[in-house]
């Protein structure tokens, strides 16, 4: 009786174990992977032509939620060269792939422009690096960024079976 209790429980151990291994989605960042919210700060400052077009400095300090599915919603302040906005629900939509690296847009209430972000997952994935893409605009950006948006410590169940090697 003994024996054949140890074997299920040995065997049960084993099947648990295959089943964590094999997850291999759990351990590369994705779309699904990246849920929950982070506090996003950036900061930018006008690069030689939006300073000739009398661009000023921005910053922008959001709360962003990642779904899970690729859809983001924000609550989104910004000041632009002195001027300030709030705006609470903003939507949006992103996309990471296995590497970490990812971007996210949405319109900005702000301005009316649509705004792309390109990011990388740090290791932990605890924060997403961010720089602007695209502001919307033309062809080249009026502003420069760099900013980081940091996952709140109740979101650390955003990854399933998430771990120091996340990225291997």
């Amino acid at each position: 009786m003994r024996m054949k209790f140890f074997l299920g429980v040995l065997v049960l151990t084993v099947a648990l174990l295959l089943l964590g291994l094999g997850n291999t989605n759990a351990r590369r960042p994705s779309v699904p992977n990246l849920r929950g919210s982070c506090i996003w700060q950036e900061v930018k400052f006008p690069t030689t032509s939006g300073e000739q077009q009398g661009v000023g400095p921005a910053t922008i300090l959001a709360s962003i939620h990642f779904d899970g599915s690729g859809a983001l919603t924000m609550d989104y302040d910004v000041n632009i060269n002195g001027t300030y906005s709030s705006t609470n629900g903003v939507p949006g939509l992103y996309s990471v792939d296995p590497t970490g690296h990812g971007s996210f847009s949405f319109t900005s209430p702000a301005s009316g422009y649509v705004r792309t972000y390109d990011f990388r997952v740090n290791s932990t994935a605890h924060t997403i690096y961010t720089i602007a893409q695209s502001d919307g605009v033309g062809s080249v950006a009026q502003r420069v960024s760099a900013g980081s948006c940091t996952f709140e410590e109740q979101d650390e169940g955003r990854s399933v079976n998430m771990h120091p090697g996340f990225f291997q």
